[in-house]
C-alpha cells in the first residue's frame, strides 16, 4: 500500500471535541472531523483525452490527493470548513483509488457526466476502508466526473459518520479547471469549489441544515 497518510493538524487549542449526530452538527467549529481525501475511484473522464494516457491519470489523481499535505496553504480546509481542529487521514482514498481500473476511466457518453444521487454516495461510502484508529466524522470529496469538454469538474462534497458508515451531508459541486498539466489542470477543479464553498456555499449549506 503506497502513500498512507495519517497527519493531525491542530490550529487552534480547545478543550473538547464531540462527534456529529445531525448534518447541522457539522456547522460547529468544535466537531471531531478528519480529512479523508478526494475519491476519484468512481470518476469518469468524459472527452478525449490527447496524449494523457489512462495510467498517467490515476497517477495524477494520487497527486492531487495529495496535495492538502503539499500545499496546505493554498488547499487549507480547516479554514474553507470552519474547523477549530482537522486530523487528515487519507488512507480510505489512497486504497479506493489504488484499486481503479485504468480501462474504466475515459468515456465518451454524455450521460456520464451527471450520474450520482445522494443514494449512489451512501453505497459507495459503505465500500470505503476506515482505518480503526479513525473517530468522529470524515469529510471528503468523492469525484464524479472531469468534463475536458466544459473543462469542469464535479465532485459531490460528503461527510461521514465513521462508525456508522451513514452520510450526514452530500451537496454536488463543479469547478473550473485550469492550469497547465494533468495534475494542476484538474487540481484547478478542486481548488474552484473550494473557493466557493469559502466565499458562499458554506453560509449556504448551514442555513439549509440548520433549519432542519
Amino acid at each position: 500500500m503506497k502513500n498512507i497518510i495519517a497527519i493531525t493538524i491542530v490550529l487552534f487549542s480547545v478543550s473538547t471535541f464531540t462527534q456529529a449526530q445531525t448534518a447541522a452538527d457539522l456547522f460547529d467549529p468544535k466537531i471531531e472531523t478528519t480529512w479523508i481525501g478526494i475519491d476519484y475511484s468512481q470518476a469518469k473522464y468524459y472527452g478525449d483525452p490527447g496524449t494523457v494516457g489512462k495510467g498517467e491519470m490515476i497517477t495524477g489523481f494520487n497527486a492531487i490527493n495529495n496535495i492538502v499535505q503539499s500545499e496546505p496553504d493554498k488547499y487549507n480546509i480547516s479554514k474553507f470548513f470552519k474547523k477549530n481542529k482537522l486530523q487528515m487521514d487519507l488512507q480510505a482514498t489512497v486504497e479506493a483509488n489504488e484499486a481503479i481500473d485504468p480501462d474504466d476511466i475515459i468515456t465518451y457518453a454524455s450521460s456520464d457526466v451527471v450520474r450520482f444521487t445522494a443514494d449512489s454516495i451512501q453505497k459507495f461510502v459503505g465500500y470505503l476502508h476506515f482505518p480503526e484508529r479513525l473517530s468522529g466524522t470524515a469529510l471528503l470529496f468523492i469525484a464524479e466526473t472531469l468534463d475536458k469538454t466544459t473543462e469542469q469538474e464535479s465532485f459531490w462534497v460528503t461527510y461521514v459518520n465513521v462508525k456508522t458508515k451513514e452520510v450526514l451531508m452530500t451537496e454536488r459541486m463543479v469547478g473550473k479547471a485550469m492550469g497547465f498539466g494533468f495534475r494542476n489542470h484538474w487540481a484547478g477543479g478542486f481548488a474552484s469549489v473550494l473557493k466557493q464553498i469559502d466565499s458562499s456555499e458554506y453560509r449556504v449549506w448551514k442555513a439549509k441544515y440548520a433549519a432542519k
